[in-house]
């Protein structure tokens, strides 16, 4: 069963059947844009996870992804965020920078081999 989307006010949210898995809120501020993830980034996320990253990258500003409440990241999903950077990193656009990551989910990125490619922020 395919993933449902909905917004609910400010953030775009993926439902399972009636339980929701996984939210995003993007802010754009100032100096950058600011996007707010909280659930399970598993891997029937990734394609949409990728397509809402990649069409922040035309607003031109450095990116900050807030992992305060991220309880799951797929490998599928790690490898996002690395071509997303790397898409940054093309337009010179400032990076992406991942914040408030968890010690559990800082593991699964030093499993990859991810937390040496990409800049984290306490």
């Amino acid at each position: 069963m395919a993933l449902q989307r909905k917004m609910i006010g400010d953030k775009l949210c993926f439902f399972d059947g009636q339980k929701e898995i996984l939210s995003l809120k993007e802010t754009v501020q100032e100096d950058c844009v600011l996007i707010e993830i909280n659930g399970s980034l598993r891997s029937d996320t990734e394609h949409d996870f990728q397509d809402e990253l990649l069409a922040l990258t035309v607003v031109g500003m450095k990116m900050l992804v807030n992992f305060k409440g991220v309880e799951y990241i797929s490998a599928g999903c790690q490898n996002v965020l690395l071509m997303v950077e790397q898409k940054i990193e093309e337009m010179d656009q400032g990076g992406l920078v991942l914040t408030a990551v968890s010690p559990k989910i800082k593991e699964e990125f030093e499993k990859t081999g991810l937390s040496e490619l990409l800049y984290f922020e306490d």
